[in-house]
């Protein structure tokens, strides 16, 4: 019996409004040495008994079903472990496929021996006044022309501001992913450019071809579209693991470029969703010590200044009339995070010169002590500087009539002086 050519790995969770023509793209191909694994992963619409409905009607489709959602990297993984064909695509179940993409890129990818063969795909939406598709046309990559290492193909996409690094814009050898063990990590969002980072990093023959072979479809509510305090944890991980990954491996002067500019877009990104919530509403701690840990490796800090507030000092705190933090740097932005944790509110922010610091911090007002002093005088005020600037701090909050004060505590260093 021949081998399959290609296994399409199919996560299918609550679309029943798209998953018929998702799979319509795949069985109208010529190209007919193909397996179709669906993995329910926990669907409550009709999409199960639409899969049910395609399994019985075509061998070419298999569905595992998940009691339960587990996410797409979860299916995903299930799906290449069950996986028969020589190759693997990946296609999301609102999305589709153009004609002859399978027999093209399965062609291909044998003419070349390549480990992976990226492409290009074309976005669309439909108009909800004329249910009209309109399509966005994605990026042209005609200058990546030719056989590449991975790493060569990723400096060049870096080199260009462009960042392919979506699972179903790649066909992928089995084999290659087999004798790597490159999966997806489960549990998160941004899976894809985890698993894009790892392949680029480990495929030793890539080819890019400059044709749109995959339509994504736009829609509201998908995962791609949806934004809650998910993204901030996802983004945290695949930092760390890019991170990981890149101090125990060599790479050229080019490649550590290229590297870093793809781990630092990650990191900010994490930063900017890290923002937008409360620490308490995540498992993953804003501002917590593994971020501390992560920051210091980052910038090559090997003195940790880091602040922090023992067990005696939070319940002093948090049973005062009012608190006050002093400090709108990095060390208040620590114990700014941990009362958050705790749920005591802080009422305002203290600082020498209101003119060089900010109106607002973390989202608490910022004042000038001075003027604070007027208005807020039953007040522990919690010192969140320096050990250098301390003391003055604490003299001048005495003189102005307090009397309540907490020092913070510096954290136990990390790294050794270098």
């Amino acid at each position: 019996m021949n081998q399959i050519g290609i296994s399409i790995i199919v996560p299918v969770y609550n679309v029943e409004c798209y998953l018929q023509e998702c799979l319509d793209s795949i069985l109208c191909q010529e190209f007919q040495n193909y397996e179709i694994i669906c993995i329910n992963d926990g669907s409550t619409d009709n999409s199960s008994k639409i899969l049910s409905a395609y399994e019985k009607k075509y061998d070419k489709i298999q569905v595992i079903t998940h009691l339960n959602n587990k996410g797409p990297s979860a299916a995903r993984n299930i799906g290449m472990r069950s996986a028969k064909g020589k190759y693997i695509m990946f296609i999301d179940s609102d999305d589709m496929i153009v004609n002859n993409a399978l027999e093209e890129l399965y062609n291909k990818a044998e003419n070349t021996m390549a480990d992976i063969i990226y492409f290009n795909m074309v976005n669309f939406h439909v108009d909800k006044k004329s249910l009209e598709k309109k399509y966005i046309q994605s990026e042209s990559y005609r200058e990546y022309e030719g056989i590449y290492s991975g790493k060569e193909l990723f400096c060049h996409f870096i080199d260009n501001h462009h960042i392919n690094d979506q699972a179903v814009r790649k066909f992928i050898r089995k084999k290659f992913i087999d004798d790597k063990k490159i999966s997806f990590y489960e549990g998160i969002l941004h899976e894809d450019v985890l698993f894009s980072f790892y392949c680029a990093m480990e495929a030793e023959k890539v080819i890019n071809i400059n044709k749109d072979y995959y339509i994504r479809r736009l829609r509201e509510g998908s995962i791609t579209h949806t934004k809650d305090f998910k993204r901030a944890q996802s983004l945290f991980v695949v930092s760390m693991k890019i991170l990981a990954y890149w101090s125990t491996h060599v790479f050229s002067k080019r490649e550590n470029i290229a590297i870093e500019f793809f781990f630092r877009e990650t990191y900010n990104s994490y930063q900017r969703y890290s923002w937008q919530f409360e620490a308490e509403t995540t498992d993953l701690e804003v501002g917590g010590h593994a971020e501390k840990v992560f920051y210091s490796m980052l910038h090559g800090i090997h003195k940790n200044n880091w602040l922090t507030l023992d067990e005696p000092q939070i319940i002093r705190v948090s049973k005062a009339e009012n608190v006050m933090v002093f400090g709108a740097g990095a060390g208040s932005l620590d114990i700014v995070n941990i009362l958050k944790r705790r749920k005591i509110r802080v009422n305002v922010i203290a600082v020498s010169d209101i003119h060089k610091n900010p109106k607002s911090f973390c989202g608490i007002k910022v004042d000038s002590i001075d003027n604070i002093a007027r208005y807020l005088k039953n007040a522990v005020v919690i010192i969140g500087v320096t050990e250098k600037h301390a003391s003055g701090i604490a003299n001048k909050l005495e003189q102005l009539g307090y009397t309540d004060i907490i020092m913070a505590k510096k954290l136990p260093g990390i790294y050794k002086n270098s």
